[in-house]
């Protein structure tokens, strides 16, 4: 399971939700902290504290992944416009880099303002 697009579902359904980070973690027993690190990608959740999500969330494990799927067949989807060499591919990349850019937090714009100027050198 790619952990940073299950954790990017699961704060997506949280929200859809209107559930705070704090309510949400307390309803599936575990740190706030925790919580962060699951929606950022950065923990691995146990196959029970996602059966624990899931039931917070309304909807079934089998459902779950059945949205992670789809939503890695859409990534994968993106990648394959990204490599045509046609203006419209380029000009939607960049439209769809800028937006991702903007969804991401301070913490992670930091870190690939890092990664992008180690490349520089």
């Amino acid at each position: 399971m790619n952990n940073t697009l299950a954790g990017k579902l699961v704060k997506e359904l949280r929200l859809d939700k209107e559930l705070s980070m704090s309510e949400f973690s307390k309803r599936v027993e575990i740190s706030q902290p925790s919580l962060s690190r699951i929606e950022n990608g950065n923990q691995e959740m146990s196959f029970s504290l996602l059966i624990k999500i899931c039931r917070e969330l309304d909807i079934s494990v089998s459902e779950f992944f059945f949205r992670l799927e789809h939503t890695e067949q859409l990534l994968n989807e993106s990648v394959k416009e990204i490599d045509n060499d046609n203006v419209n591919t380029y000009l939607d990349f960049e439209s769809k880099l800028h937006k991702m850019i903007d969804g991401l937090n301070n913490e992670q714009k930091k870190a690939l303002f890092a990664f992008l100027f180690s490349l520089e050198k």
